[in-house]
């Protein structure tokens, strides 16, 4: 869902307040007692986020391969950025917003898959030269 909404508004900085909203909604829910399950389907219904479309279960065999999804990237990206000026993993240097690169943690030819957990924000100089 925050990959849709990062999209709508253009990039993560821009997005930033609605994600924001989007997770507040997504507790003022839970709160409200709404099954877990149900969450999601109730937020699409509101106003504010009715362009949302609810993942379908073909989009879960993205997560098997080694190569990250464009969802995967933009959740990186946000998890990343969100907290402040996203920095390389690798050496540390801030990241323009446009002039970085996903790696994986654990590398392809060692087994990493293309999941959030195994995403990192580098430079894209340092994710081609680092670990090779």
């Amino acid at each position: 869902m925050v990959p849709q909404i990062v999209s709508k508004n253009g990039n993560a900085l821009k997005a930033r307040e609605k994600v924001k909203d989007f997770y507040i909604k997504i507790i003022d829910k839970l709160l409200e007692k709404i099954d877990k399950k149900n969450v999601i389907k109730e937020i699409i219904i509101e106003k504010g986020f009715g362009s949302l479309k609810a993942k379908t279960k073909s989009n879960a065999s993205e997560t098997l391969s080694k190569e990250f999804s464009r969802e995967t990237k933009a959740a990186a990206f946000i998890r990343d950025a969100l907290p402040g000026s996203p920095r390389c993993k690798i050496c540390a240097g801030y990241l323009p917003s446009r002039l970085n690169s996903i790696d994986h943690i654990k590398r392809k030819a060692d087994g990493g898959l293309g999941t959030l957990d195994n995403a990192q924000l580098t430079h894209a100089y340092c994710n081609t030269t680092y670990k090779n």
